[in-house]
This record gives C-alpha cells, sequence and structure tokens, in this order.
C-alpha cells in the first residue's frame, strides 16, 4: 500500500524515524497499529459505560448540572 503524506508530515515522520533508528515506514506501521489498539479501547470503554448507564450502576448528571459545577470549580480555582 502506498500513502500519499503532505510534505510536512512526512518531514515529521523522518524526523521522528531517526530520532528513534528505525525506518519511517516502520515507525508509521507502528503509529496506525497504536491508532487501532486506542480506537478499540475507546469503544470498549464507552460501550461499558453505555451499559453502566442503561443497568443503573452510574447516576447520570444533565447537562446543566455539570456546567453548574464547571462554574463552581473555576471560581474557586480562581480564587486560590
Amino acid at each position: 500500500m502506498n500513502v500519499k503524506l503532505k510534505l510536512e508530515t512526512e518531514r515529521r515522520l523522518a524526523e521522528l524515524a531517526t530520532q528513534k533508528g528505525r525506518a519511517p515506514g516502520d515507525v508509521l506501521e507502528d503509529m496506525i497499529e497504536g491508532y487501532f489498539e486506542e480506537a478499540d479501547a475507546l469503544r470498549a470503554m464507552i460501550d461499558s459505560r453505555y451499559d453502566d448507564a442503561v443497568n443503573g450502576r452510574v447516576e447520570l448528571v444533565g447537562a446543566d448540572e455539570v456546567r453548574a459545577l464547571m462554574k463552581a470549580k473555576i471560581a474557586a480555582h480562581a480564587h486560590q
């Protein structure tokens, strides 16, 4: 497979490969595999949290309450 990269992306990849002492293609393959692993882990976490919410194992908080909590935290931090 061939991948066309922007010049800046290719430069950054080459720089990283040089730092790691590896071929750019190997570094890119590792990065793509890492992306898939993170995406799989994120999907599993979202599914788990969704199941927790649906089955009543966690208390859901509404958007207005979240906003109020965040404003209070920001205000408390500003007064420190």
